[in-house]
């Protein structure tokens, strides 16, 4: 029988800690990336003492910017420039605020109406360190084209 998620929600915004920043305990033995990614639970990022992430809050992407990015990665294939486009386009699409330091999120809507950061944002943060937009896109990718997580 076909399993359909109606748990799936548009609505919801999540938030994430990128995979590399400074505050966490990569030392720990709790500090496991692939389960954070796959649950989305933050027992598995844990801080260093008296530390603070930077926290991402990022939206879930309608189907139908969902199909425009399966669409884009389906036209390259391979290629890796098509991969960072994704990620670039997804985080756009994602993302809502940046708190710690607090980062104004302008949000604008594409030709079709979707809401979007601005895209000179993610230019300047790509500029900063192409892996911040990488990891953003990494979790889009997990929480809205990945089957449906597991209770």
């Amino acid at each position: 029988m076909l399993s359909i998620n109606a748990q799936l929600s548009t609505v919801d915004n999540y938030q994430h800690i990128l995979s590399f920043d400074p505050a966490l305990d990569i030392d720990s033995d709790e500090h496991k990336i692939d389960r954070y990614l796959e649950t989305g639970d933050e027992q598995f990022m844990p801080m260093k003492a008296g530390e603070q992430a930077t926290v991402f809050t990022l939206r879930h992407l309608t189907g139908e910017v969902r199909r425009k990015l399966k669409d884009l990665i389906r036209s390259g294939g391979q290629d890796k420039s098509r991969m960072h486009q994704f990620f670039f386009e997804a985080a756009k699409y994602a993302l809502v605020s940046i708190v710690n330091p607090d980062v104004e999120v302008k949000q604008g809507k594409d030709g079709d109406g979707h809401p979007h950061a601005e895209p000179e944002l993610l230019e300047r943060l790509y500029s900063q360190d192409n892996a911040i937009v990488e990891d953003l896109g990494l979790r889009v990718f997990h929480e809205d084209f990945q089957p449906p997580k597991k209770s």
